[in-house]
Order: structure tokens, then C-alpha cells, then sequence
């Protein structure tokens, strides 16, 4: 009797184990931005100061991703009211490139 119910809880632990990591994944599905079959790309936009040093960064990452994904660097402008402004644009616009602020 106890062996039937062990069975049956462990049955029941793995699907709620693989229903549980179908919901949690699919959204990560969605993340970064298709680029023609050739992969995920996430975008990552840096402020002006620094530049070089976000894209020795993503340029690391990207390589150490072994072609699972690839980090496109994109500069802010220097001014901070720009900045906010073009992140705002890109939000409003559902801008689906804007991955990593």
C-alpha cells in the first residue's frame, strides 16, 4: 500500500516538476530578438561613459555563448535627458530589440 501511493506521489512530483518548468521557460522563449534564424540576439544599451568597456562586455559574452545567443552593445547618448528620452521612445513604440538597459 505504501509503495502504490510513493509511486504515484513520484509520478504526480514530475509531472508537476515538468508542468511547473513548461510555465516558468516559455516566457524566457520570448526574450531577445530573432535574427533571421541565426540565433538570439539580446541588445543591450550602455550610457555613453564606458562605452568601449560594455562592448569588450558583450563582445566576452557573446563568445563565451558558444552561438546560443549574441549581445548587440548600442551607446546611449551622453546627456541623461536623451537618454531617457530614446528609452522612452523605444518602450512606448514596443520596441521588441530593447532587452538589457
Amino acid at each position: 500500500m505504501g509503495r502504490g501511493i510513493l509511486r504515484h506521489g513520484g509520478h504526480r512530483g514530475r509531472r508537476a516538476a515538468a508542468a511547473a518548468a513548461a510555465v516558468l521557460l516559455t516566457p524566457l522563449a520570448g526574450c531577445g530578438s530573432d535574427d533571421g534564424g541565426r540565433g538570439v540576439v539580446l541588445s543591450f544599451y550602455t550610457p555613453a561613459d564606458g562605452a568601449k568597456a560594455s562592448a569588450a562586455s558583450a563582445a566576452r559574452c557573446t563568445a563565451e555563448a558558444r552561438g546560443r545567443y549574441r549581445i548587440e552593445q548600442h551607446t546611449l547618448p551622453k546627456n541623461a535627458d536623451d537618454q531617457r528620452l530614446q528609452l522612452a521612445r523605444r518602450l512606448a513604440g514596443t520596441d521588441h530589440t530593447l532587452d538589457l538597459m
